[in-house]
């Protein structure tokens, strides 16, 4: 008993020892910090908190926090405004547009987002654009599998246009370089739908919240033993994340398959030209209109360094507008 005794209160000590050694290093507690996007009864909020996907788009109006603090509205189903109004009709091509938060246009007013710009400017077409941010292309096959149940109940789109980022990658396997730079209204860690390769199956994870350690945001050690334990055990996948992406959007081109829909992926981001290696070697549609967030950040991005200005966003709509114009010419002009 003598010897346990010591052991314990020698453990105690060595344990305190290194909880200030750490603290005076700068390794603190983890800090709960909220996300902005997320918390209740915020002008900021622009989301619903979802069993399935996580989180969607609220209906009403949200306001930016990216430089110009732009005022975003929300329609029904989650849809981010891209008319004048919210019931427009006289089109032939009708588009469901689903994505991140390039997609969602997020940072831009609703008359300068790709989406309204098309709509306003190419007759006959109709896109719903149900882009929500922070969206890998697991996340949007989910919301467009329930959209086409629901939304498209009586009719199917004519096309269906994903929007791609290269930071996709890291979410459809829900790698812990990704997590760490999301959190809940509490503050809390989230892994969001994905996929993960075990013998060579692919096996689907839902939403799942991570919430802190007991005594975590008081423990130096805790917080260093947990994100080690997040990062480099349950959520080191990187590694899995272009099998991964090829096989949703194989699953995304097969649900537009039976839908009568047709499919386009369209990148919009590529900084590290990813996005477009893989495309290149599938049977699919892409497009690519990405590049100036790499050429000219200053000019095309909001603040220089974060979501597509104003200005980029007119160049979205002039490359996506241009192929709708040359790949449904005749159904446009019939």
């Amino acid at each position: 008993m003598k010897n346990i005794f010591l052991f314990t209160i020698t453990s105690v000590i060595c344990l305190f020892l290194i909880e200030l050694f750490l603290r005076e290093l700068g390794y603190n507690p983890r800090k709960l910090e909220p996300n902005s996007f997320f918390v209740d009864n915020s002008n900021t909020t622009w989301s619903l908190p979802d069993e399935d996907v996580g989180w969607i788009n609220k209906e009403g109006t949200s306001v930016s926090i990216e430089h110009g603090s732009a005022l975003m509205r929300f329609w029904s189903y989650g849809r981010r405004a891209s008319d004048s109004k919210e019931d427009f009709d006289n089109h032939k091509l009708n588009i469901m547009l689903v994505g991140g938060s390039n997609a969602q246009s997020y940072g831009v007013a609703d008359k300068d987002s790709f989406a309204y710009i098309i709509n306003q400017n190419i007759n006959n077409v109709k896109i719903n654009n149900f882009g929500t941010g922070g969206y890998g292309t697991v996340q949007s096959f989910v919301l467009a599998e329930r959209n086409l149940d629901q939304f498209y109940k009586k009719q199917k789109p004519d096309l269906i246009v994903l929007t791609f980022a290269d930071s996709h990658f890291l979410r459809n396997v829900s790698d812990f370089k990704w997590m760490k730079n999301i959190s809940d209204k509490n503050g809390f860690y989230v892994s969001p739908p994905h996929y993960r390769i075990k013998k060579d199956n692919f096996i689907f994870h839902p939403f799942k919240t991570i919430e802190p350690w007991f005594f975590e945001t008081r423990s130096s050690i805790l917080t260093i033993v947990h994100f080690i334990f997040l990062k480099y055990i349950m959520y080191d996948s990187e590694k899995e994340s272009n099998e991964v992406t090829s096989f949703v959007i194989d699953k995304f081109h097969d649900l537009a398959e039976r839908n009568d829909s047709d499919f386009l992926v369209l990148i919009l981001e590529d900084y590290s030209g990813r996005s477009a290696q893989l495309f290149k070697s599938k049977e699919i549609n892409y497009l690519d209109c990405s590049g100036f967030e790499r050429s000219d950040p200053e000019s095309y991005l909001l603040g220089g360094g974060s979501h597509p200005n104003v200005k980029f966003h007119s160049y979205f709509s002039e490359c996506l507008g241009s192929w709708i114009n040359k790949n449904f010419f005749n159904l446009l002009k019939g």
